[in-house]
């Protein structure tokens, strides 16, 4: 009978450890204002566009040539703050937080669609007063604009796309960058150490080098992996440990040197935002039932 109050003691000592440290990773929502006295600069616009406040920065030269850069997943317009430094130098640089990320925050509707997005790009170019501008995207990123090259052609200038979703790889991407040749972008976030990096032209391929040090990049984000299992993922949505955001950048990032608390702050903190965690368990569940969005524009 002793042993049995002792197993049954240990097994209540247990659970009662493992639910401080659960309740010990519970983070909550940091609200919008909060994070824009902390992430918002003269450079900042909020343009209302399909029932959200969204946010991005206009910087450079207002006569020089415009470049739109978007992020991707997790990210927000931050991710590009070493390349706008450089870059505003001979371009107009428009870099935006997409829907359900940044300062942005969730689409009321939960439409992330392809639609939906081009339509909040296409209310910044008009506000912004652009004509025709050239497209970045990195990875998420890199497939709305591939979208809106192809449903906007007359307002793209040049497509950059950065280690794009969506991007078949092998012989047809090489055919593909084989026309591309007056392309002049940096191969990564972290090779901007010199304006004539900049100015390299750099082509796709279908095999890229590698860092000797990315062993880990063999294997897919630790938090991507974590997003698989339901009862993980819907624990995200408050429970959102900051070390597996530093792991994950790790495994993203060409030189992890370049990785400091700043950074890991910054991304951590967007993700709290209030709605962004919720956003992102939504987002492929489709648009909300009774949603209206007709005044989206139909995609030809």
């Amino acid at each position: 009978m002793k042993v049995l109050r002792f197993i049954l003691y240990s097994f209540a000592v247990l659970f009662g450890i493992v639910i401080l440290l659960l309740a010990s990773l519970i983070r909550p929502d940091i609200s919008v204002e909060e994070l824009a006295a902390r992430y918002v600069n003269e450079a900042s616009v909020f343009l209302e566009a399909d029932g959200m406040q969204v946010h991005y920065r206009d910087e450079g030269a207002a006569d020089a040539p415009v470049l739109l850069l978007l992020h991707g997943t997790f990210a927000s317009l931050h991710t590009w703050n070493e390349w706008t430094d450089i870059l505003t130098q001979t371009h107009r640089v428009i870099r935006v937080d997409l829907p359900g990320f940044g300062l942005t925050g969730p689409q009321p509707d939960n439409d992330y669609s392809i639609r939906a997005t081009l339509y909040v790009l296409e209310q910044i170019r008009r506000e912004a007063g652009v004509e025709r501008w050239s497209i970045a995207g990195n990875s998420l990123g890199a497939r709305f604009a591939m979208a809106y090259a192809q449903f906007y052609p007359e307002q793209t200038d040049k497509l950059i796309l950065v280690n794009g979703g969506g991007l078949p790889f092998g012989h047809e991407v090489m055919s593909v960058s084989e026309r591309i040749t007056d392309s002049k972008t940096p191969a990564s976030d972290t090779d901007l150490d010199s304006k004539e990096q900049v100015g390299e032209t750099n082509r796709i391929s279908a095999e890229p080098a590698r860092p000797q040090h990315s062993a880990q990049r063999e294997q897919s984000s630790v938090l991507l992996r974590a997003l698989a299992n339901p009862l993980l993922r819907k624990s995200m949505s408050i429970i959102t440990p900051k070390f597996a955001f530093r792991h994950s950048l790790g495994e993203v990032y060409y030189d992890t040197d370049r990785i400091n608390p700043e950074t890991v702050d910054r991304y951590y903190h967007l993700l709290r935002r209030e709605g962004n965690r919720q956003a992102f368990l939504m987002r492929n569940m489709g648009v909300l039932e009774g949603a209206i969005r007709d005044h989206l524009t139909e995609l030809r």
